[in-house]
């Protein structure tokens, strides 16, 4: 957030996307002929770092050139909802399932993301095993069909909204057959 408000300009780097923070985005897309939503999607930030390229993803969403602090952003804010319950087809805030959880933390930061496992699977861009940055999407299929989902965050681990029983938690990444999308 900090990176954010340097980039703008003029603001003090608080690290908290307040009403300035905002109108100062809602400002820079405006003079860029962006939307002006004072969302810091993939877009802006792009466009915010000089470099808004932008690849297809999906049911026709948009997406730029990766940026790791808008993953280090989505890493902080998975981190803030450890112990809350999953429950199939919950998007939040109180309880999650694996895909809604990603898509609430992502929508967080300012990166809209579609709302099932196998949609997300096929958002962004996909990026090598090994080459995973914080905030990247790891996919596991079962026979092809995608069945779960987590958010990277660093030292092979992510955080995840596993099944019922079990609560948000940061976990290790638990085989070597899964694939990586990078979304942000």
């Amino acid at each position: 957030m900090a990176d954010l408000q340097r980039r703008l300009g003029g603001l003090s780097a608080d690290g908290v996307f307040g009403p300035l923070t905002r109108g100062a985005v809602v400002s820079f897309q405006s003079g860029r002929g962006l939307v002006a939503d004072g969302i810091v999607g993939p877009i802006t930030w792009g466009a915010l770092n000089g470099s808004a390229v932008v690849i297809r993803a999906s049911r026709s969403v948009e997406r730029t050139a990766p940026s790791s602090s808008v993953g280090a952003a989505a890493v902080t804010e998975a981190a803030r909802h450890v112990g809350k319950p999953y429950r199939y087809g919950a998007t939040g805030p109180g309880s999650f399932d694996c895909s809604g959880f990603a898509q609430y933390v992502y929508r967080q930061v300012g990166v809209s993301l579609p709302r099932t496992s196998a949609q997300q699977a096929a958002a962004g861009i996909a990026v090598p095993r090994g080459s995973e940055q914080l905030g990247d999407l790891i996919i596991f299929r079962t026979g092809g069909v995608v069945t779960h989902l987590g958010i990277y965050a660093g030292e092979g681990t992510m955080w995840v909204a596993r099944r019922t029983g079990t609560t948000i938690t940061r976990q290790k990444i638990y085989t070597s057959s899964y694939s990586v999308r990078r979304v942000a």
